[in-house]
């Protein structure tokens, strides 16, 4: 699906600047990761991957039209989502529970203070809900990808 970028004419292309700012972004963080864990760091950054794309996706599903704001919103789900995944990717495999009851806590504080802004007039705010509302909450559930290939390490 094409989706559509949108803005008005004094700033043409600060929809696609901050789209391509964005995936700068994605493109560094995934150097990083694969400096930091070799070839793991495609399952640490793989969760907001999927997310930004299965975000972006249903915006155009939903006939949303992209606005520079959502580049911003998909660089938040970036943090949140590698964030989420290196604590998984870094955890002992005994704490798993307790990591993963963590960063449910997190993510649905994240989520309820975003969707806050859903009930906000402003299209922007309204923008910035949907965006993290569907990013975060992919995120989240693609995160435990990050666990798999890890050493089979014991906290003391």
């Amino acid at each position: 699906m094409l989706i559509k970028l949108k803005s008005l004419p004094p700033f043409q292309t600060l929809p696609t600047t901050a789209m391509r700012l964005a995936g700068g972004a994605y493109c560094l963080i995934f150097a990083l990761l694969l400096w930091r864990y070799g070839k793991r760091g495609v399952l640490v950054m793989l969760p907001s991957l999927l997310a930004a794309l299965i975000t972006v996706e249903v915006l155009g599903l939903l006939g949303q039209t992209l606005h520079f704001i959502h580049g911003f919103a998909l660089l938040l789900i970036l943090g949140m989502g590698v964030d989420y995944a290196i604590f998984l990717a870094e955890s002992p495999a005994n704490e798993d529970p307790t990591t993963m009851l963590a960063l449910t806590l997190s993510a649905l504080t994240t989520l309820l203070s975003f969707g806050l802004l859903s009930s906000s007039s402003q299209t922007v705010l309204q923008s910035i809900d949907l965006t993290t509302l569907i990013g975060i909450a992919v995120t989240l559930w693609l995160s435990p990808i990050a666990r798999y290939g890890r050493h089979r390490r014991m906290s003391s």
